[in-house]
């Protein structure tokens, strides 16, 4: 890069030149650098930055270390592999078939040996304790799995409805009613229509749904996420108040 300076003068005669701030920082120049003074002959001059031993090999360093480590990284990727297929040492060849047929066959392998002892495991599981270690990776995904169906079945057919236990403010927020207040006269506590308890069911419902939703990665934009979310809470809550009376 071509910059013009201002040669000036001390008031001993001694000539100098003052390099900007922005000239410096764009040159990555800082005080106590060793500048390299060369004259071109057009009467303009040449200044190159001397490079710092001890940076240089700080920076050699560096690079070495970092090569090391991602030694290191592929080191256990292939141990990892190796424990994951169940066989010998990866194949690598210029061949590509060799390798496709190699990982074809370990994978293959492990369906029948390691998958198999999994499967296989996971069965007895579920089949003595209703569960297995899976379902425990994403309990709200299991609960919901096995809530819908029933609280579907109950939806489609109940011969009764439950006493109304909340209300709704004027925003709309449900409001958990006491004893008391359900109870506040000698008369028959309020129950929901038929329309009103499948209303309320279906809310409880997603409140589920919206976990397997999630689940499955559908695409929600941020303004239906949010819409999603907040009937996901409220049917909770619903689930929480109508918990005792979800029998028929």
């Amino acid at each position: 890069m071509k910059y013009t300076l201002e040669v000036k003068e001390k008031d001993n005669g001694e000539l100098y030149v003052e390099f900007p701030d922005e000239l410096l920082k764009t040159l990555d120049w800082k005080e106590n650098d060793e500048l390299t003074w060369k004259d071109l002959g057009d009467g303009s001059f040449s200044l190159t930055k001397v490079c710092n031993n001890t940076e240089t090999k700080g920076a050699i360093s560096s690079i070495t270390k970092d090569i090391a480590i991602d030694n290191e990284i592929i080191n256990k990727g292939i141990a990892e592999m190796k424990s994951y297929f169940g066989c010998g040492e990866p194949v690598y060849s210029k061949i590509k078939i060799v390798e496709s047929i190699c990982l074809f066959i370990s994978k293959w392998k492990y369906k029948l040996t390691g998958g198999l002892y999994f499967k296989t495991k996971y069965f007895i599981q579920r089949l003595t304790r209703g569960y297995d270690d899976l379902d425990k990776w994403n309990a709200a995904w299991f609960i919901a799995r096995k809530t819908i169906p029933v609280l579907t079945d109950m939806r489609n057919s109940f011969h009764g409805t439950s006493i109304k236990w909340h209300r709704e403010d004027r925003f709309g927020n449900i409001v958990e009613l006491t004893h008391d207040e359900v109870y506040n006269s000698d008369e028959v506590p309020e129950s929901f229509t038929e329309d009103e308890w499948r209303s309320i069911l279906d809310e409880i419902i997603y409140g589920f749904r919206f976990v397997l939703d999630l689940d499955k990665d559908i695409e929600f934009n941020e303004s239906e996420y949010n819409k999603n979310l907040n009937k996901h809470k409220r049917g909770l809550k619903l689930f929480s108040i109508y918990f005792m009376n979800l029998w028929d």
